[in-house]
């Protein structure tokens, strides 16, 4: 095929479905035609390749539809709008945006089918058609649910984050004011004002604190549908009509004096409840004729200056309960979870990175290190870090992706933090020792099974080329030891390589030895780990047990390297879990 005719084939594919579409518009009998991009209706949204006009008769009235075809139709969804002065007639109505687009198809659940143009726009049709039609009868009215933030953020003068979660109970809140704008935010709100300090923090958010004020949130059982009401008059007379309880608590607030006068509130949706925020002007300052200044009712007060208007914001939630509802299955790690990783080189700072997607809360490390150029290539910190301490640096990157992670960092080695409080590591639910260093790893098993360190220890430590990687779980009142798993010695029982010396590398003057090994491996192990221990935090795992994880061992044994016996028949990228034998360590026995 020549270069003219393999530039022009894509072009020739879009253009023939573009013919099968309008096929199928004539073969259903629409009447239609183009919709000039001169015309007043015409969708300014993007490029299309074609609009048509299409003459549409629903149950109610005739009236007209825009069907718009994308440049790389039909790899991309049509998307179909209604006229302006169709839009005025029937806004607002469940699954129209105020660009007038019809929400036909998710195009995260629907796909097109390229194979098929002709039969994506009539079936885009139909659906545009019943949307239209359940929303004039007032057929979809509960889908508003659903839709009240797209509804609301139409109507707002700026946008929020929220660290706070909704809850059924109503409940003061703190807003916090940015010093700048932060993209198209101005502030947060969340249940401590410290709390909000403490997420604007690790994203280097400058706060202005003269302007924190407090919010009154109320969960609303209703609060009717769009549009909107925009004054104070209209909000009082929408919450006496749904939710008088909240008018009450409404009530008290608006008599508090206040520097501000901020209210957030949620109405319930299938699946959580959605966020709105207000802002009432001072009423308080307001004076009527008769009654002392501040005394007047409320009612009277709302009813005299009834056309001031209430500002209307956004609220966009970065709780953890929304983030990772949204990133997956929800939650994996209980609320009150706390890990502390020893170690944050290669294998500890990949280990906390994939920790913190679990949803854990609480995580500090430990390594009294600094990071330097020859740790870069398989460390989850980068150039820009050299030089920082590695749990310090660690702890501010896992920060700045997950804000709301309590993480506190510690520039020490583990054994000199244990020497000046012995009982360190007992508030962790789990300790992960990530150091490779076999006289710490043996000093920590010996107070572990002296009862100094009373929280469980999972020890985890890799082999060459990370052919295998390993995750010894250690508490104290089960049976079985660190010891339990090394000879006379003290070289691993269970090891994957045979020589792991002859793999012991060095660069030229008085550098430190290092075994070598990938960084994408890291990962496939590291995930493999914290999948372990999120099962061990779960209650899951009963014994002290070992995890053995196999990497790429076929390419070992191809490359003629000498493989452990017991391991012989392993398959590349299997785990394979070991309880430990009771009684077979003069340690733990003892």
């Amino acid at each position: 095929m020549n270069d003219l005719l393999k530039k022009d084939l894509l072009a020739s594919w879009y253009k023939d479905a573009l013919s099968e579409a309008e096929g199928a518009l004539k073969k259903e009998g629409y009447s239609y035609r183009e919709c000039k991009i001169s015309e007043e209706d015409y969708p300014q949204i993007k490029s299309w390749s074609t609009v048509w006009r299409i003459d549409l008769k629903t149950t109610s009235f005739k009236m007209q539809i825009l069907l718009c075809l994308p440049m790389t139709y039909p790899d991309e969804l049509p998307k179909i709008y209604v006229p302006e002065d169709t839009y005025r007639k029937i806004f607002p109505i469940p699954h129209i945006d105020n660009n007038r687009n019809i929400c036909t198809f998710d195009p995260v659940v629907n796909m097109p089918n390229k194979d098929k143009p002709d039969e994506i726009v009539i079936e885009s049709i139909k659906r545009a058609k019943k949307i239209l039609e359940d929303g004039i009868a007032g057929a979809n009215v509960s889908d508003y649910r659903d839709e009240f933030l797209a509804y609301w953020n139409l109507e707002c003068n700026g946008k929020i984050l929220s660290f706070f979660a909704p809850t059924e109970e109503s409940c003061y809140l703190k807003l916090v004011f940015f010093s700048k704008s932060w993209g198209k935010f101005f502030g947060i709100i969340s249940k401590e004002t410290e709390a909000a300090k403490y997420w604007c923090e690790a994203l280097k958010i400058s706060c202005d604190e003269s302007e924190i004020c407090d919010v009154l949130y109320l969960p609303l059982s209703d609060f009717g549908l769009p549009p909107f009401p925009s004054t104070i008059k209209e909000f009082y007379e929408r919450l006496d009509k749904y939710d008088k309880f909240a008018l009450n608590k409404l009530d008290a607030f608006l008599r508090k004096e206040n520097s501000k006068y901020f209210v957030a509130f949620s109405i319930i949706t299938t699946t959580d409840r959605a966020l709105g925020l207000l802002r009432y002007p001072k009423l308080l300052n307001k004076k009527i004729p008769g009654y002392r200044h501040g005394k007047a009712p409320l009612k009277l007060l709302i009813n005299h200056f009834k056309e001031e208007k209430v500002l209307k914001f956004g609220v966009e939630r970065v709780d953890k309960n929304r983030l990772f509802y949204r990133g997956g299955d929800g939650l994996h790690m209980a609320e009150n979870v706390s890990l502390s990783v020893i170690g944050c080189g290669s294998i500890g700072s990949s280990l906390a990175a994939s920790l913190v997607k679990t949803g854990i809360s609480f995580i500090d490390l430990i390594d009294p290190d600094e990071l330097s150029i020859e740790n870069i290539a398989r460390h989850y910190c980068g150039m820009s870090d050299i030089g920082y301490n590695k749990a310090a640096i660690l702890s501010r990157r896992l920060r700045e992706k997950f804000p709301h992670i309590k993480s506190t960092s510690y520039p020490k080695d583990i054994l000199h933090l244990l020497l000046s409080e012995n009982d360190f590591l007992n508030k962790y639910s789990l300790n992960v020792v990530s150091i490779g260093n076999l006289s710490v790893e043996r000093r920590l098993n010996d107070l572990l099974l002296n009862k100094s360190i009373a929280s469980p220890i999972l020890f985890v430590w890799v082999e060459p080329l990370l052919v295998a990687g390993h995750a010894l779980f250690v508490r104290p009142s089960s049976q079985g030891c660190f010891e339990c798993v090394l000879d006379d010695q003290l070289s691993f029982k269970y090891k994957v390589v045979e020589n792991s010396a002859i793999f012991i590398k060095r660069e030229a003057g008085c550098q430190t030895s290092f075994i070598p090994f990938g960084a994408l491996e890291i990962d496939l192990f590291t995930n493999k780990v914290t999948r372990f221990i999120t099962s061990i935090l779960n209650g899951d795992v009963a014994d002290n047990t070992l995890l053995t994880w196999i990497g790429d061992i076929d390419s070992f044994r191809k490359a003629d390297y000498k493989i452990a016996d017991r391991w012989e028949t392993a398959t590349s990228y299997s785990e394979h879990k070991f309880k430990l034998p009771d009684g077979k360590c003069e340690f733990c026995q003892t």
